[in-house]
């Protein structure tokens, strides 16, 4: 039987507001084990992870650089990235970050992908969510396709194919880091690998990051020091002050996971 192992890392992803705990459950639905690699959470994720199921492996590590996303010289998340693809031992590994989700319908989708021995990886379509408050309350908006910078990611691919996470190039438009096939030129690798892009409609992403609470928004921002300029000047936001723009996206119509629908209830 085709065994997956899901995986991925955090740092005190509660107190940022990150719904870990909702995107493993909704992983062990399909995963035959989840590999969480943890860069030493202080904040009550581990004790939680550990109450929800054996399934879940804790592989505790220590974050090796100051995390600047944009230096040519941040190994930091491709650093924690392999650390995760070391402990997964399923004959396939599906990679998502902790605000990232598979709506239950596509769960057994994910369990027919795997046995093909047509394709080695899959590049699934990401919908975007973002919450904002627009006529006197906050509802939750759906960044349209032709908004939205990644469309797309490597998420399900086989194990041991020699793939490693690479250091973000220097003006990427990709916020992760890079997967990087077999040999030293990713492009030229990948292409000697199967991958199949499966349409939304056979199988797609949800992604919570601008859902969360707007102050959790701000920290991490700042904690992961994305909001740096052309000239590399960090923009600190006010966590008390900060307000999630309502940038005009329509309103999101879709059914949330049943995993879900408290935390979005929550924050609606």
């Amino acid at each position: 039987m085709t065994s997956i192992t899901g995986g991925t890392f955090c740092l005190n992803p509660l107190s940022l507001d990150y719904p870990i705990l909702e995107t493993v459950q909704s992983a062990l639905n399909f995963c035959d084990e989840v590999v969480v690699v943890d860069a030493g959470s202080t904040d009550g994720t581990i004790e939680k992870l550990k109450s929800i199921s054996a399934r879940i492996k804790i592989y505790p590590t220590v974050w090796q650089y100051k995390f600047k996303r944009w230096s040519p010289t941040n190994h930091a998340e491709a650093f924690i990235r392999n650390k995760v693809l070391e402990n997964c031992g399923g004959d396939w590994i599906f990679f998502f970050d902790t605000d990232e989700i598979i709506h239950e319908t596509f769960h057994s989708t994910i369990k027919e992908m795997v046995q093909t021995k047509d394709y080695d990886m899959y590049d699934i379509y990401m919908d975007h969510l973002y919450r904002c408050k627009r006529d006197g309350k906050y509802q939750i908006f759906l960044k349209t396709r032709e908004n939205t910078g990644i469309k797309r990611r490597l998420m399900l691919y086989r194990n041991h194919l020699g793939n490693y996470y690479g250091r973000l190039r220097k003006n990427s438009h990709s916020p992760h880091q890079d997967l990087i096939g077999v040999g030293k030129q990713r492009t030229a690798a990948i292409k000697k690998l199967r991958v199949f892009k499966p349409e939304p409609s056979v199988i797609s992403v949800l992604h919570y990051g601008q859902c969360r609470l707007e102050r959790c928004v701000a920290r991490s921002l700042n904690l992961w020091g994305i909001r740096y300029t052309q000239d590399d000047t960090f923009r600190e936001l006010d966590e008390e002050t900060h307000t999630l723009e309502d940038r005009g996206y329509p309103l999101f119509v879709g059914t949330h996971p049943l995993v879900m629908q408290d935390w979005i209830k929550s924050r609606t």
